[in-house]
């Protein structure tokens, strides 16, 4: 029985296609058993020739017009897909001959009989932007490539398509479309005898950063077809989380702007609460307002940023340059900080329960050639506390329930309030926690782990946290005064 194994074996090593049948490579223009990078190379100078550029000819036929309308598009570009990779050893392509299947268009060096051109359509057919022939060409060259038509998206946007022909008789019942890859928030209509609306929803949740997508259109009467490549790029605007004091004239937040595939030439938008907060003012629902605007200086030092408040209580912020040449690079990090004065303590909510949530809104961003960009919003957490006010344990203006503490004032009571709590002689309560446990060490090396300049803390009071609450008191440079003022001094 094992030799019998090892000879089958061994039969089908050394002879693998014997009884499969083969199916044809229509990639395959330099006549071997594969579909590889050559062919690949040789499909790209053709890409995108059609009956308007570069038409294909007996004389001069195009290679890769599978389709046989006289065009390499996007149709001929998904079957090119489906056979580039294949070699003598995965899913070989039969010996070339006319009979047995290769493709019907060979490369300009390659002499064949002249029955072997792709034969040109008597009509053609195109997309064109608009709802009326010619239409608007799609010629945007910041999209456009060799050998493909390209547009700009982004979410929440439509885009009205007309199809062209000098089929006569041309019917639009004959044509079909295709959107690849297919995606929920892609959809197409028909919105008139002449036209056709792309729809794109709201793909934030969908979208990874960017997308491609070919529409494609075939003329089943006729036999032409067309494509066109859509781009659809996303950007994330991130509200920074912070910690800003009651009362305060100088809270800051970032705007962060994740962006790794797009570059941005400007951007407005607006923040405020993203629900509405209890216990803050009916005109100020985030108890929060916007008085400055300050850019980053390392991604937007080009670029002019102003914040206004609205009547509705959010904060307007455009960021824009005068060079028109300036541009947001692609990257990760904060383009620019938002300076807020706080309102006073939430009414009934001290603690961790004194934190709102703001969202960007209203978000409109281009990138370098002016098209819009598909913004989706993270929103960031601001929580109200005094850093280091932690006595009375109950607070001084009677915020009801037990869950606020202190006085508005850090000295010494604050100071013997920690080392009982370090101590053990008292349980802290909610809000002492909250205020008590403060960045670490020493401006500007404030943070957690020690020595980091993140501002955050490390999730218990200890003797650390009573160093900081002491320089406080006493006066000092600390780590309270840096993280909410900036102020080393």
């Amino acid at each position: 029985m094992k030799k019998t194994i090892v000879v089958i074996a061994a039969l089908f090593l050394w002879s693998p296609f014997a009884a499969v049948a083969q199916e044809a490579c229509e990639g395959n223009f330099d006549f071997d058993q594969d579909v590889d990078g050559v062919d690949a190379a040789l499909f790209k100078d053709d890409f995108g020739r059609s009956f308007i550029l570069n038409p294909c000819t007996a004389v001069n036929p195009c290679i890769g017009d599978f389709s046989s309308d006289g065009k390499v598009d996007g149709t001929d570009a998904a079957l090119f897909k489906q056979d580039f990779g294949r070699s003598q050893f995965q899913d070989p392509c039969p010996e070339c001959t006319m009979e047995n299947g290769c493709s019907t268009t060979v490369p300009a060096s390659t002499t064949v009989p002249a029955t072997t051109t792709t034969p040109v359509p008597s009509c053609s057919i195109e997309i064109a932007l608009g709802r009326a022939c010619p239409g608007e060409e799609i010629d945007d060259p910041a999209y456009n490539r060799p050998g493909r038509r390209g547009l700009a998206a982004t979410c929440n946007d439509v885009i009205d398509f007309t199809v062209c022909s000098d089929c006569a008789p041309f019917n639009p019942d004959c044509l079909v479309w295709r959107i690849e890859p297919a995606a929920e928030f892609l959809t197409i209509i028909q919105i008139a005898d002449c036209c056709w609306r792309l729809i794109i929803g709201d793909s934030c949740e969908q979208l990874d950063k960017i997308a491609t997508h070919v529409i494609s259109v075939t003329d089943t009467c006729n036999g032409g077809s067309d494509g066109v490549e859509i781009d659809i790029g996303k950007v994330i605007v991130d509200i920074g989380d912070t910690i800003v004091q009651p009362e305060t004239e100088s809270g800051l937040i970032d705007i962060i702007l994740i962006n790794p595939e797009h570059a941005a030439s400007a951007m407005s938008l607006d923040i405020a609460a993203c629900i509405p907060v209890t216990g803050a003012p009916a005109n100020n629902p985030d108890n929060l307002t916007c008085t400055q605007c300050l850019v980053d200086p390392t991604r937007t030092h080009e670029f002019t940023c102003s914040a206004s408040e609205q009547v509705n209580g959010s904060c307007r912020v455009v960021l824009y340059a005068t060079d028109p040449s300036a541009v947001i690079t692609q990257g990760t990090g904060a383009i620019a900080q938002i300076v807020y004065s706080a309102g006073p303590e939430l009414d009934g909510l001290c603690g961790a329960e004194a934190c709102i949530d703001l969202c960007a809104v209203n978000i409109k961003i281009s990138d370098q050639f002016n098209e819009d960009l598909c913004a989706c919003e993270s929103p960031g957490e601001v929580c109200f506390r005094t850093c280091g006010d932690v006595y009375p344990p109950d607070c001084a203006g009677g915020c009801g329930g037990g869950t606020c503490c202190g006085d508005g004032v850090i000295d010494m009571y604050d100071v013997l309030e920690i080392d009982d709590i370090i101590l053990g002689l008292q349980t802290p309560t909610s809000c002492q926690i909250a205020n008590g446990d403060v960045p670490n060490g020493t401006p500007p090396y404030c943070g957690n782990p020690p020595g980091t300049p993140n501002c955050e803390s490390d999730g218990d009071i200890d003797q650390f946290d009573r160093k900081v609450i002491y320089d406080k008191a006493v006066g000092r440079m600390n780590c309270c005064d840096y993280c909410l003022f900036g102020k080393i001094y």
